[in-house]
């Protein structure tokens, strides 16, 4: 808070996150049209006096707010805050970003500023309106998300699992959180010696830390209870969820969840983790009912299921009888049993948050292949945090890329995966990756390499910012170092503008002094001073597609074809982009005899690098922003009869953790963040699916029945009431 004369509790207005006290304004008035602006559609009929309505256009609304900047301390001040404020406000593209004004506190706006607006200074001061407009002249309240029979936290719930000793289930990332707590326990079972559900963690260096939630006598049954809090185990990457038993203990129908209470047939509003059903009860028969008496506009509930099991189909239906609905399902025969047969299995899936699936390169683990022009020097090493894994930090939060910098090397870290279950003949992956661009004369890259199943090079995933400029290229290729084949885009590259930076280095490479004759005072005197000289440097803004990339890049290899995807992600792992950049090459027969030939894919390694430019090799040593590079996620699927699926065996659509969004606003399908719209060439959505008829109509209320059951506890409802 900038003014002394703003308290924390002044009203103003929140925009884009950044409350408007956060700048020094104080509020002189708000001017929230009542209505949006309204438009006569009329036809203008001949003979007659007057016109024929036929209807009237809704449009936007405005809201003009008149704002004083206070208590600034000078001229400079007062402009500088007008240049921040500016923007602040600044409208982005064709986005509009939330508005919440301190008058309503629980409802937002979407707004822009649609129009230039002056200002009025006096000393130190400066009032002038900010002219918002919303194109959706609709008000929303705070979004909130229900867990159906709470969210459930394991992986993999279904069918029954028989355990004697070994591990249960894997644990959802939300256990990774420090909010351990509340935490309820829900399952049936049976066993023929007492048993123990435990809840373990390994660290990186393979240290297991475990804690007992619950120990249970011999017979059979269920419990359902609160266990205490989780308390913090080492590093708390790859939870699990454990049975100490003397014998073989039958578990099924598990759920831990967060909640204050049991919540068997309720619902369990996340924000505060307590049991209500203000919103949503779930009905005796399993369906569910939103009942919006707050909005009297059409508000559009946003379903999400986090997928228990691999899954053939997936459906939710309103009960109201309009026939509105939405299935997602592969091809099935009415006339077989439909039998899962998944022609592409998912066989890895590493979050790249432990180093316990990876090993550094170093003088004991070296590169199996040939790095493309890099060298790993000493100190150079990769480390992980809860999300990525990504360049080692020393003391001062700078990458660790290795000593001394090599010239015209990259200069990097690096380590290599396990090896899959198998050798894969035909494959496809999906790595999240991340490479932001922080200084222009900055170089650097991020590498996945595939190798086969002799730890050889057989193809290569890279992005590298490879000029001087903000540039940023996208390379997959096939093939060794010495033969391969490839694709690559930059997608489209925007100009930027070109200057020069001055360096200012010792002269001759190494620190020397000099000493000088001066005059001060009226005399003259002599000091010792360091010899410099100044270097200028071209830099450049010039970017592309893929500059400040956050996203997935999938690949395949099917057949004779080399397929790439690549689709921008935001921080929630949901999609920036309407669809993705696709890349495809098919090969000879003869082209994959010469490109693949008998390598199939074993493992991966990754590497992570600078370029040395004059700052890096310049003595002194000039700091600036290396590249971030980062490597969040990897799954790899093993292709079976080119992916297809048989009518009469459906394939499963989604595996085990998987979470599918079901968007009723405008009708979209997620998987993971990403368009679900087809899957190895069928048709996700059936015919005939209307999903935003699943919307709730002005205030009323709407039953769903939905696959899988709700009773798995497996379904989460985001509802926000709509006000005109």
């Amino acid at each position: 808070m900038l003014s002394n004369s703003i308290s924390e509790n002044e009203l103003g207005f929140v925009f884009r996150g950044i409350h408007s006290r956060d700048f020094g304004l104080k509020i002189t008035s708000i001017g929230d049209s009542i209505m949006p602006t309204l438009t006569d559609k009329v036809q203008d009929v001949p003979a007659i006096i007057g016109d024929v309505l036929q209807g009237v256009d809704i449009q936007s609304k405005t809201i003009n707010i008149g704002v004083r900047i206070v208590d600034a301390t000078s001229y400079q001040d007062l402009e500088e805050r007008k240049h921040e404020i500016a923007n602040w406000l600044m409208p982005n593209g064709n986005n509009e970003d939330p508005l919440t004004l301190d008058i309503l506190p629980r409802w937002e706006f979407y707004a822009h500023v649609n129009a230039t607006f002056g200002a009025t200074d006096s000393l130190y001061n400066s009032s002038f309106t900010i002219p918002f407009s919303c194109t959706d002249p609709h008000t929303y309240s705070q979004q909130k998300r229900y867990a159906i029979n709470g969210y459930n936290l394991a992986i993999g719930v279904g069918d029954s699992v028989s355990v004697t000793n070994g591990k249960l289930y894997d644990v959802q990332d939300e256990l990774k959180v420090k909010h351990l707590e509340p935490l309820q326990l829900d399952f049936d079972y049976t066993a023929t010696a007492s048993f123990s559900v435990v809840v373990a963690e390994t660290d990186q260096d393979g240290t297991k830390h475990s804690q007992t939630l619950v120990t249970i006598n011999a017979g059979s049954g269920n419990y359902k209870g609160s266990i205490a809090a989780i308390t913090q185990m080492g590093d708390m990457d790859g939870i699990e969820l454990d049975v100490r038993s003397t014998a073989a203990v039958t578990i099924s129908n598990f759920k831990i969840y967060y909640a204050n209470q049991n919540a068997t047939g309720r619902l369990v509003d996340e924000s505060f983790e307590k049991v209500n059903d203000d919103l949503v009860t779930i009905n005796d028969d399993t369906t569910v009912t939103i009942h919006d008496d707050k909005s009297n506009a059409t508000s559009y509930p946003l379903f999400t299921l986090v997928a228990p099991t691999k899954l053939t189909k997936i459906a939710i239906a309103d009960n109201s009888g309009n026939d509105n609905y939405v299935f997602l399902g592969s091809e099935t025969d009415p006339d077989a049993e439909a039998q899962i047969t998944d022609n592409m299995p998912r066989v890895l899936w590493d979050r790249c948050n432990t180093m316990a699936t990876w090993k550094n390169f170093d003088s004991n683990n070296k590169p199996t292949f040939n790095l493309e022009n890099g060298v790993i020097g000493k100190g150079a090493a990769i480390d992980s945090t809860s999300n990525f894994i990504r360049p080692k930090l020393d003391k001062k939060d700078h990458y660790m890329f290795g000593t001394p910098f090599v010239k015209r090397k990259w200069n990097g870290a690096g380590g290599s995966h396990p090896a899959l279950p198998e050798p894969l003949s035909e494959w496809k992956f999906t790595v999240r990756v991340e490479i932001y661009c922080r200084d222009p004369r900055s170089m650097g890259k991020l590498e996945l390499y595939m190798l086969d199943q002799n730890q050889a090079r057989m193809g290569k995933v890279m992005l590298k910012d490879n000029s001087n400029s903000r540039d940023v290229v996208l390379e997959v290729e096939l093939g060794t170092h010495d033969t391969r084949t490839h694709v690559s885009t930059y997608g489209t590259k925007y100009k930027g503008k070109t200057s020069k930076k001055t360096l200012k280095v010792y002269k001759g490479g190494k620190k020397t002094t000099k000493r000088v004759t001066y005059r001060s005072g009226g005399k003259t005197k002599k000091k010792t001073v360091v010899q410099y000289v100044t270097k200028k440097r071209t830099t450049r803004t010039a970017s592309s597609t893929f500059t400040n990339w956050y996203g997935n890049i999938s690949v395949s290899f099917i057949g004779n074809k080399l397929s790439v995807s690549a689709m921008k992600l935001n921080s929630k792992q949901a999609n920036v982009w309407a669809k993705p950049i696709t890349m495809t090459k098919t090969l000879s027969d003869a082209d994959v005899a010469k490109y693949v030939g008998g390598r199939k894919l074993d493992s991966f390694a990754t590497y992570m690098a600078k370029y040395p430019i004059t700052e890096d090799l310049s003595a002194p040593l000039i700091r600036y922003k290396n590249d971030y590079m980062r490597l969040d996620d990897l799954k790899v699927w093993k292709v079976i009869n080119g992916g297809t699926s048989e009518a009469s065996s459906p394939m499963p659509i989604c595996d085990p953790g998987d979470e599918i969004k079901i968007a009723t606003e405008d009708g979209t399908v997620y998987r993971n963040g990403e368009p679900f719209n087809s899957l190895n060439g069928h048709q996700i959505k059936a015919i005939g699916s209307n999903i935003t008829g699943l919307a709730l109509e002005d205030n009323g209320a709407k039953t769903y029945s939905f696959y899988p059951s709700t009773a798995l506890g497996c379904w989460q409802i985001d509802q926000r009431h709509v006000m005109d």
